[in-house]
């Protein structure tokens, strides 16, 4: 492997843990291929060269004002530093002993034995030794003031233990919610073929795109430059890793070159995180309830941890349904199927999507009549597939016609294998839903359902029928979109 390309590639790897611009990365990739002698497709050199344009490399200013990483926690440097000053037992820590929760613990306790204070005993009034006590300790030769003073400090440091934990946990959440586990690829996986790795660096990169600030739809991670770079591994299937690609682009196409054993391995480290994240969504939930028929963000709710959760819940939840269908283990499906998170959303932005005519998400309204995740995951509340269609309750409506609101559009989850009992028309005209037990689907997406008669629908898919925009052309019809 030549110099110049093993760099470029550990730098491509890097990139995995920071927030480059896809643009950047772009360039990145362009360098790899040519430092290798690679010949690329038009379709592939015409899409890393559109996008790698505006990369730093070639903008005049060179740099951006945005941080090229995912905020780090603050580790317990000062917290070490008092405590190997007054305790006799805190000396030659290791280096990066301050973002190590367990050795942070281990200093705790040991500098706890010096002044006879138990791991937890943290109560000022109660938990600290009088004068017999310090004496009987033989501590005697402690002032009041000098006990006091390591006292406190180990209180402070086991409420800072707490919050680097909680700080870590929510970075590790907030990275996989952007970029999957795209971040825990180690280099020799990630280096073992160099389109493999082009196309999960550049899809990372778009994963980990700030939000923008819209009454409209975010930006999507799958663009035409990874479109491009995946249709390069389609060509050369027996040189991809599968494996590594699954790790953040979980299709039906690529989970089905993946072994049982992999398939499996995927599914058991995805439940383990849903069930993290899960935690992290209840304490952040019991600190302050949440408003769930609007989600709108209110005095004391925790929205940053909320929407970092959140985020990361639905991108398992997607790896997680994936994977199961994979398997052929939907009847899992049929016990367990927690539903989606939406976001807090700010008051103001709530109310531009009403004065735009957009509303509150409908994944909103599922979201408040479904039991909450974790109580799902503990076996406490049942929430099997049936229900995220029947919006947690029973009957033949997918939404009830209780919102008294004029929907637009509505987008219900794909879920495989409906009965035909249950598959419904889903018909919205104006403030009014109503439903049909079977359908046909239309032809056009402009035809009339009425019109063209009911038939039979396909039992694997959910539609709906919506009311074109004001003002649009052909104002009486119906539209169809399908999910």
């Amino acid at each position: 492997m030549p110099p110049d390309f093993e760099q470029l590639l550990r730098e491509l790897h890097a990139t995995l843990k920071l927030r480059k611009r896809p643009e950047d990365v772009a360039q990145l990739i362009q360098d790899l291929y040519a430092a290798r002698g690679v010949s690329l497709d038009p379709a592939t050199e015409a899409a890393l060269a559109k996008a790698a344009e505006h990369s730093l490399t070639r903008l005049w200013h060179g740099y951006t004002s945005m941080l090229e990483g995912f905020a780090q926690p603050v580790g317990a440097q000062r917290q070490l530093s008092c405590a190997e000053r007054l305790f006799a037992s805190v000396t030659d820590l290791p280096v990066g002993a301050a973002d190590d929760p367990g050795q942070i613990e281990a200093v705790i306790r040991r500098a706890g034995q010096e002044i006879c204070r138990a791991y937890g005993e943290n109560d000022f009034g109660r938990d600290r030794l009088d004068r017999a006590g310090r004496a009987e300790a033989g501590l005697g030769e402690l002032s009041k003031r000098q006990y006091n003073k390591r006292f406190r400090l180990l209180c402070r440091m086991e409420a800072k233990l707490a919050r680097l934990i909680h700080e870590q946990r929510r970075h590790e959440v907030t990275v996989t919610g952007k970029g999957a586990f795209a971040h825990t690829l180690p280099y020799e996986l990630f280096a073992a073929d160099q389109d493999t790795a082009a196309f999960v660096a550049y899809v990372t990169a778009r994963g980990y795109m700030r939000s923008v600030f819209t009454n409209g739809r975010q930006r999507r991670v799958y663009d035409e430059v990874a479109d491009a770079l995946y249709g390069r591994l389609r060509a050369q299937p027996e040189q991809t890793r599968w494996y590594v690609v699954a790790q953040v682009h979980p299709t039906a196409d690529v989970l089905a070159r993946l072994s049982d054993d992999e398939l499996d391995q995927l599914l058991t480290r995805w439940t383990r995180f849903l069930r993290e994240v899960a935690g992290l969504l209840e304490d952040a939930w019991d600190r302050c309830p949440l408003e769930r028929d609007t989600m709108i963000v209110r005095r004391g709710n925790d929205s940053s941890t909320w929407n970092q959760a959140a985020q990361a819940w639905n991108t398992a939840r997607a790896h997680w349904l994936a994977l199961l269908t994979e398997l052929e283990r939907t009847d899992v499906l049929d016990r367990i199927c927690p539903g989606k998170v939406p976001r807090l959303m700010a008051a103001d932005v709530a109310y531009w999507h009403r004065r735009s005519k957009g509303g509150l998400h409908p994944d909103t309204y599922v979201w408040a009549e479904l039991p909450l995740p974790w109580e799902v995951l503990r076996g406490e509340k049942e929430c099997p597939r049936r229900g995220i269609r029947t919006g947690g309750r029973p009957g033949p409506a997918v939404l009830t016609c209780a919102l008294l609101l004029p929907l637009r559009w509505l987008v219900l989850d794909r879920l495989a294998e409906a009965t035909e009992a249950t598959a419904h028309w889903v018909v919205c005209d104006h403030h009014a839903i109503t439903t049909v037990e079977s359908g046909r689907l239309p032809a056009n997406r402009g035809e009339d359902p009425h019109r063209a008669g009911i038939g039979r629908a396909p039992a694997a898919w959910w539609c709906i029928f919506s009311r074109r925009p004001r003002g649009a052309a052909r104002r009486g019809r119906w539209t169809i979109l399908t999910v």
